[in-house]
């Protein structure tokens, strides 16, 4: 048995050396913060943190401290090397096979250690799911700013309250801390243009069309439907038109050139189907930019922006009525009010 002054000077060596010891970006490690075991992490650039953490950075300190990601828990630390380790696949193994008493939420982050990559997938799979949940909950606001002030509709029985109630997008539930699933990181009026009326009575006939086609949820994220390239590229240009257009501040000069290229592309694009204007809600968005008053759609005039909106929705329409037994909600179709 070696001396205690033996023992003492090999702990102070390992200390320092853990102290010296330089990461890199993707590493593996075990971090140590008070108060909690140490716990597997991966050392990430701090450029792509959360704001709130890039804020909580550390000031003025002398030795480098890295950002960690922690696995299961997704919370984010700062901190230097000696309160670090490295984590291989010989430290993973021997943690999990060992008979020593384990945490779920521990376990679950060492089982994730042993494949990073697939969680960061599925952290992306469910930051894009969250994304677009957001991105239909806006255009579905779109509806009810419009709807201010404007008397309540008689109640829809109570049929149609469930399918609504279920074609609601699912809310972005944050995880607890430990839990081993991942989660994710996240004015109109004037002249030329549809009345709001119209853009309303349209909306609503577009639910209607939408009652046999799965809405999009996060549930429905392993569809067949929702995994479609066609879908999946429809749903890209509803995204850059509504972020384009439907903003609190019209288009800037600069990107109207893009916009009009993004916008000659779906009118090119002659294959739309029910399926796609439903799980997308594209003929929505395109709705409300046929509806914009003057001042939120600058240089109008020359790119014909609104007007080449409500030609696609008069288009799509077709595609609507035409998935109905003699139009939408049985009654047969009319033509979409043009803009005057």
């Amino acid at each position: 048995m070696p001396p205690k002054k033996d023992a003492a000077k090999s702990a102070k060596s390992k200390k320092d050396a853990a102290a010296s010891a330089s990461y890199e970006i993707s590493d593996l490690v075990l971090g140590k913060v008070k108060g909690f075991p140490a716990w597997p992490a991966r050392v990430i650039n701090p450029s792509t943190a959360p704001t709130k953490v890039k804020q909580d950075k550390p000031k003025n300190v002398k030795t480098t401290i890295y950002c960690l990601f922690f696995f299961g828990s997704n919370d984010h630390a700062w901190l230097s090397a000696k309160d670090m380790s490295p984590l291989g696949h010989v430290e993973i193994d021997a943690f999990l096979t060992s008979t020593s008493k384990k945490t779920a939420g521990l376990k679950e982050a060492y089982e994730i250690a042993k494949d990073p990559e697939a969680y960061q997938k599925a952290l992306e799979d469910a930051d894009a799911v969250a994304d677009e949940d957001e991105d239909m909950e806006e255009v579905d606001q779109l509806d009810e700013d419009d709807n201010k002030g404007k008397p309540k509709k008689k109640a829809a029985p109570a049929a149609n309250k469930k399918r609504k109630r279920d074609a609601e997008p699912a809310k972005k539930v944050p995880a607890k801390k430990g839990a081993a699933k991942p989660t994710s990181k996240k004015g109109k009026g004037g002249k030329n243009k549809k009345s709001k009326e119209t853009v309303e009575s349209e909306d609503d006939a577009e639910a209607e069309a939408d009652e046999d086609v799965p809405p999009v949820t996060k549930k429905a994220k392993k569809d067949d439907s929702n995994d479609d390239p066609e879908i999946l590229k429809v749903k890209d240009w509803r995204h850059r038109l509504q972020k384009g257009f439907l903003t609190a501040k019209p288009p800037t000069d600069d990107a109207l050139p893009g916009l009009d290229e993004l916008l000659k592309t779906v009118e090119d694009y002659d294959a739309i189907t029910l399926e796609q204007l439903s799980s997308t809600k594209i003929g929505k968005v395109m709705r409300h930019i046929a509806a914009l008053a003057d001042d939120k759609i600058p240089k109008d005039s020359e790119y014909n922006f609104r007007k080449r909106a409500n030609d696609l929705v008069s288009r799509w329409s077709k595609v609507v009525g035409g998935n109905q037994p003699n139009g939408v909600n049985g009654e047969s179709a009319e033509p979409l009010t043009a803009i005057a």
